[in-house]
């Protein structure tokens, strides 16, 4: 979905989806940042979930890379959306 969000970007046509399924779903209903910001409380709240729970102790050498690797990827999508956003919406402003 960030790639086709890319690619639309880069060649300035519109969008045609948002960054995650929520925030598709919630561009039906014209909030698509309430949603994208309701799909980042589900992750933080697994990523939580996993830590406190003691669970990832349970993860096997492979498990806890590809853990590692999901979250990080997810945590630094979340902060690249949320910097393409402010740049977009300054942008607009100018």
């Amino acid at each position: 979905m960030n790639t086709e969000r890319a690619v639309f970007d880069i060649i300035h046509e519109p969008d045609r989806l948002e960054y995650c399924t929520l925030a598709l779903i919630g561009r039906i209903v014209k909030k698509p940042m309430l949603f994208l910001a309701i799909d980042t409380l589900i992750s933080f709240a697994l990523i939580c979930f996993m830590l406190w729970s003691g669970w990832i102790t349970r993860l096997t050498v492979t498990e806890s890379w590809l853990w590692y690797a999901g979250t990080t990827l997810n945590l630094i999508s979340l902060s690249i959306v949320s910097i393409y956003n402010e740049y977009k919406r300054s942008e607009n402003r100018a």
